[in-house]
């Protein structure tokens, strides 16, 4: 197979993964890859936010996106919701540059993207109620009782396929790697827990279906509290239940593989909570992904910038290489046992060679990591 057909992949694949990471071998250290879901994960991957409708956008994330990829990162995580769409359209404008000039293939590279949250295309309405009913509702899109969070949210089937056919077509990509349920938690709180899981197996089994048709590699779950919040919470989620969801949606071949939560420094719960229960044990989320065989991508990591500075001094204690607060904050969070990737917003080409030096170091051992974290436990009570 010659290189031009390496870029018409549709997705990303073990062998491509593995030519990025062989590739980058003299620019990293052995620990920033991790092999995860057949796929090889960067330790730190690229939040991506900016895309405000300015004309040079586009060619800002082209540079941006050149960089990151020749610094060792081939994991971009995108959102509909995130700059009413410009963002995945800035994104697939800056793919289609870097696949042109060959400096990497599609199959190399890991995206996902996002869906369940409505976007209200343009400016955010006045009266978002009526914006709903008028081109979702009317639109057979989803009934009115099938949203939650005042207008904001969505599992209806047809809404999420819309979704996701938006995101291939902003994004420009024949196939995502992840297609994620944002929140989904916030249905459970507002309409119950049967209700939920009843309208969570129909979204699956809407996703199954996608992957039937070559456009979806695999799906998961993003969310804020659900797996951080302990069982008796309303916004709680049972990974172990959200596994039989999968398989009651299309059997023991089921796609469910990702999980995408909060994990910095600020809030560590799923490495440290004990809050699910996997064959009777009581387990942490990593734990528990782990014996499930879901793979956990860290979110927040920098926990919207406020971890950039002054931090703990036991943290740059155990960082010393670090030359700033973010990037002892990083080195944390991607070296917690268990995690496929850390995902950090990089919003200039200062920001991604800043955080993507940590990249060069061996991840902080395990033991160390525990005491670090005890200390960190003990100066915060």
């Amino acid at each position: 197979m010659d290189r031009g057909s390496f870029a018409l992949a549709r997705h990303a694949t073990t062998e491509g993964t593995a030519r990025y990471r062989e590739r980058c071998g003299g620019r990293v250290h052995a620990d920033h890859f991790r092999l995860y879901n057949d796929l090889w994960f960067p330790s730190i991957g690229m939040g991506i936010y900016l895309g405000n409708g300015e004309s040079d956008a586009g060619e800002q994330y082209k540079e941006l996106l050149t960089v990151a990829l020749e610094a060792g990162c081939n994991h971009i995580d995108t959102a509909l919701t995130h700059r009413s769409q410009r963002s995945e359209q800035v994104v697939g404008q800056a793919l289609a540059a870097v696949f042109a000039r060959g400096h990497v293939t599609r199959d190399e590279i890991i995206v996902s993207a996002r869906g369940g949250s409505v976007v209200f295309e343009g400016e955010y309405p006045t009266d978002a109620a009526t914006y709903v009913r008028r081109n979702l509702i009317e639109a057979k899109m989803a009934a009115a009782d099938e949203f939650a969070q005042g207008w904001h949210h969505c599992m209806s089937p047809r809404y999420l396929r819309m979704q996701f056919r938006q995101s291939l077509t902003n994004l420009g990509l024949g196939a995502l790697d992840i297609f994620y349920f944002h929140n989904p938690e916030v249905q459970r709180v507002e309409r119950g827990p049967e209700v939920f899981e009843r309208r969570l197996l129909a979204a699956f089994v809407e996703l199954e279906t996608q992957i039937s048709t070559d456009r979806l590699a695999s799906y998961g779950i993003s969310t804020q509290d659900g797996f951080r919040v302990p069982p008796s919470d309303s916004a709680y989620l049972s990974l172990s239940r959200l596994v039989e969801l999968a398989r009651d949606a299309s059997g023991d071949n089921h796609h469910f593989r990702y999980v995408h939560a909060p994990l910095n420094l600020a809030e560590r719960e799923i490495a440290t909570f004990k809050n699910q229960v996997v064959s009777g044990r009581e387990r942490t989320l990593l734990e528990a992904a782990q014996e499930l065989g879901i793979v956990v991508i860290g979110g927040e990591t920098l926990w919207q910038g406020q971890l950039t500075l002054h931090l703990p001094e036991e943290m740059r204690v155990a960082v010393p290489a670090a030359r700033t607060d973010a990037q002892a904050a990083i080195q944390w969070a991607r070296s917690t046992p268990g995690l496929a990737s850390s995902l950090v917003a990089m919003s200039s080409r200062e920001h991604i060679e800043e955080n993507m030096e940590v990249a060069r170091w061996p991840v902080i051992p395990p033991a160390d990591l525990a005491t670090l974290l005890k200390n960190l436990t003990r100066g915060a009570s």
